[in-house]
């Protein structure tokens, strides 16, 4: 018997705190409706009178030595952001390596190859495409320079001779080894990019809905502490 009291008390001293927490809210329900309007409405403003920008992609396969790629999508996007220069400059800080699960090309799909996004955007189809373009001849510049190198110390590293297998250097050539392949240029974009104004909108009425809300128990506990001392 003890217990089932002991349960039901918990359970109206649950009820109770959830019907002042409503009460608390309720209480400040013109900050919460103002204050949630006020963020959404910005965001939409902001976001549907932005410029509208243009994206080209390329689409990569990055090589392999010995079964380890070249470099990592974050080593590539370093590198190509530190020596962009001229007009691509501020393209090119901008250039993402990313990787996606589509793949363009069905014999690819087939292998089930992953493969990376070279994206270069900016406010011009023609400058996006350029940048890109610019991008990924550093990037294939860079990649058979360290694939030549690659394969050159592993030629002067394998001792042919003592081999119990029947190695020649050409082996070095095979599966585990392949430079770094352009399976899509880039292309020149013919529409903008999505804004995503909708999508933008209802994350903004949320997350300043839930904000409004923590503000409100905030303010609340100050108040509450202020009115002690």
């Amino acid at each position: 018997m003890s217990a089932n009291s002991e349960n039901m008390r918990e359970y109206y001293e649950d009820e109770i705190d959830l019907i002042e927490i409503f009460k608390k809210i309720w209480k400040w329900k013109w900050f919460v409706i103002l204050f949630t309007a006020a963020v959404t409405l910005l965001t939409f403003l902001y976001v549907s009178t932005r410029p509208d920008t243009y994206t080209s992609e390329a689409v990569i396969k990055i090589g392999k030595i010995a079964n380890v790629y070249l470099e990592g999508a974050s080593q590539v996007e370093l590198y190509i952001s530190s020596n962009a220069r001229g007009i691509y400059y501020e393209c090119m800080q901008n250039i993402e390596i990313n990787q996606k699960r589509k793949v363009p090309l069905e014999k690819e799909r087939k292998k089930k190859l992953p493969v990376l996004y070279l994206s270069g955007t900016s406010d011009s189809p023609e400058l996006a495409y350029n940048c890109a373009n610019e991008a990924l001849d550093m990037l294939i510049k860079r990649h058979n320079e360290l694939f030549k190198k690659g394969i050159e110390e592993m030629r002067n590293n394998i001792d042919f001779t003592k081999s119990k297998e029947i190695i020649t250097p050409q082996h070095i050539l095979e599966s585990y080894n392949y430079p770094t392949r352009i399976i899509e240029k880039p292309f020149l974009p013919e529409k903008p990019d999505s804004k995503k104004i909708v999508l933008k909108t209802i994350v903004a009425f949320l997350s300043s809905m839930m904000m409004s809300v923590f503000l409100i128990f905030f303010i609340d506990y100050i108040l509450g502490i202020r009115k002690e001392e």
